[in-house]
């Protein structure tokens, strides 16, 4: 089996899983949710199913290191970008975008009352899984 695109396609997959699972179920998604279109279909599936996301965030799609110039590539679409990230503006635009970005996705999460854990460098897998199980298990 070829992958045929390095694209994610979050929507399809969500549309797939709402039409093949038939009765309630608990389905995790786990994702770094740069994909704005997942979330009309995890509307339809947050209606029968119990669903978590488990959000992948990486400091390193949110703030730059001082290193000069470098090459950022967009995973999904492969396009390339020399930026020289010496410039402390075009840093501060670069988190300060990422930071509007992951408000945006949360408060459209929340909108919708998904639950999101939260899984970095800072917070192991595991750890923040146990965490949210024992959050959930109180309420």
């Amino acid at each position: 089996h070829k992958t045929k695109s390095k694209k994610t396609n979050i929507e399809t997959s969500l549309l797939q899983l709402h039409h093949v699972l038939g009765q309630h179920s608990v389905i995790f998604i786990i994702s770094d949710y740069l994909s704005p279109s997942f979330l009309r279909p995890l509307k339809f599936l947050k209606n029968r199913h119990d669903v978590v996301l488990i959000n992948l965030a990486d400091i390193r799609e949110s703030e730059l290191p001082d290193i000069g110039y470098t090459m950022l590539e967009d995973m999904e679409s492969g396009e390339q970008l020399l930026v020289n990230t010496s410039d402390q503006n075009f840093r501060d635009a670069f988190t300060k975008n990422s930071l509007e970005n992951s408000h945006k996705i949360k408060n459209d999460i929340t909108k919708i009352k998904v639950e999101m854990v939260n899984v970095s460098e800072q917070i192991p897998f595991d750890k923040a899984l146990r965490q949210f199980f024992d959050q959930r298990m109180r309420r």
